[in-house]
């Protein structure tokens, strides 16, 4: 009967209250039962855990902040590098603009040659019809001063050349600056345009022409520069008033680069063979025989037996690759090209010689307007060239050669032999040859020559990783 009634009647609020209690104080029985040691073990393991968990939460705060002070100082340093790099673009910049202005000049100046020309041919030949028994002298103290044909200098001159010697090609010589302030001419200038007088008998040897020894070379080493102010013409007879106007192309193939006095051996050799070859012109030697055929020779690459055939040009330019052994035997050829090319239009600047060199070994704003060493001419890259010229003491000679000499490559896919081809009795590069090494594409240079000029491998190489320099 108890039973039952218990069961009839659900537990009281009282009940349920006591049996909610009941595992609180389980709980705090059993923490109760902890012993005195054994509570303070536990606290010892706490204060332990806590402190490791504020020691890792110290340790990554200063992580934090050490990585943050390093991106801060990587910002700055790349914050200064572009600023350095904005003020050398905004420096290059004024430099470009001053150099086109010039050159702005210089086309203006061809312009009002142009437009001028052929009145003052007009009235030359005018002044024939008045007064044929007179004629212009380089001599002359002035530009409006004639010379007797019964003149002894004159009268020498003629008799010691034949009637066919005389051409209309015009070189510049020293003129009167306060002559052509004189005359009203608004195109005052220290150059005066000539005829120059070429001898097609010249029976002078090579070796006179250019010697093969530096020493000798040296003799004739001079500091050419060009003067980029307007130039008048004054013709010497009345075949020259009658030459036609030389059109803007002829013009700028004319310009030459502006160059300093020797800086290093190389550059005497380079200057003494161009000044000894003028000095062949101005003797009366053609420009065909100071120049030598197009297609230079290549024999002294491979015969040590010295050959007076070969033209002095490129006797001297092989001689001069010879003296580098560490360049590859393709590189020393495809060089030696360049050189040649070059040498030739320096020595008779017209638009064939100049045209024969590949677009990118043609001379930059920069060479023809900043003086520089004559061997940065040589250099493929036409801006490795103007950084060069721009910023010589970064790149001095010695440690530009021992470098580039081992480094450069022209990728030759073929034989060595496959590069040349007798011709004439002669050995000449193979037009195939030519051809590979007229293309800038096929010249590069190897990855160490990045660790000494880095920043000139992106210029060299466009495929050049950025994040190498």
């Amino acid at each position: 009967m108890h039973d039952d009634t218990a069961q009839d009647h659900p537990p009281t609020a009282v009940e349920t209250s006591s049996s909610t209690k009941a595992p609180s104080q389980s709980r705090s029985r059993v923490k109760s039962n902890l012993s005195a040691e054994q509570l303070r073990q536990k606290r010892i393991v706490d204060r332990r855990a806590q402190q490791a968990f504020r020691d890792r939460n110290k340790e990554n705060v200063r992580r934090l902040e050490q990585e943050l002070d390093e991106l801060r100082a990587k910002w700055q340093l790349r914050e200064n590098r572009l600023l350095q790099e904005a003020q050398r673009l905004r420096e290059q910049n004024e430099t470009l603009l001053q150099r086109l202005h010039s050159i702005a000049s210089i086309a203006t100046t061809a312009a009002d040659i142009h437009h001028a020309f052929p009145n003052a041919r007009q009235q030359g030949e005018k002044e024939v019809d008045d007064a044929p028994a007179e004629t212009f002298s380089p001599s002359s103290p002035d530009l409006t001063g004639q010379t007797r044909p019964n003149d002894p200098l004159l009268q020498s001159e003629r008799n010691a050349l034949p009637a066919s010697v005389f051409h209309n090609e015009f070189v510049t010589l020293p003129a009167d600056r306060g002559t052509a302030a004189r005359s009203g001419s608004p195109m005052a200038s220290d150059v005066t345009v000539v005829p120059l007088l070429h001898s097609r008998s010249v029976t002078s040897d090579p070796e006179r022409t250019i010697s093969r020894h530096p020493q000798i070379l040296d003799e004739h080493i001079t500091s050419f520069t060009i003067n980029t102010a307007p130039v008048t013409p004054v013709p010497m007879d009345a075949s020259a008033r009658a030459s036609p106007l030389r059109n803007p192309v002829e013009l700028v193939s004319a310009i030459l680069p502006v160059h300093l006095p020797a800086t290093c051996p190389l550059d005497h050799i380079l200057l003494g063979c161009l000044q000894t070859s003028r000095n062949a012109l101005s003797d009366g030697a053609s420009p065909e025989f100071v120049t030598g055929p197009q297609s230079a020779s290549v024999r002294g690459f491979f015969d040590v037996q010295p050959d007076s055939s070969v033209h002095s040009i490129s006797k001297v330019m092989c001689e001069v690759m010879l003296t580098f052994p560490s360049v590859g035997k393709a590189e020393q050829l495809a060089l030696f090209y360049l050189m040649h090319r070059t040498m030739r239009w320096m020595v008779v600047p017209e638009q064939k010689s100049y045209k024969s060199m590949p677009e990118w070994l043609r001379p930059t704003v920069t060479q023809i307007t900043v003086p520089h060493a004559a061997w940065i001419d040589n250099v493929p890259w036409p801006g490795v060239r103007d950084r060069i010229v721009t910023y010589p003491h970064d790149y001095p000679y010695h440690l530009w050669t021992a470098n580039f000499t081992q480094a450069v490559k022209v990728h030759w896919p073929h034989e060595l032999s496959d590069a040349c081809i007798e011709s004439d009795g002669d050995m000449v590069l193979h037009s195939i040859f030519e051809k590979h090494i007229r293309e800038l594409k096929h010249w590069s240079v190897s990855p160490q020559f990045g660790k000494v000029f880095p920043d000139l491998m992106p210029i060299m190489l466009p495929n050049y990783p950025a994040g190498m320099t």
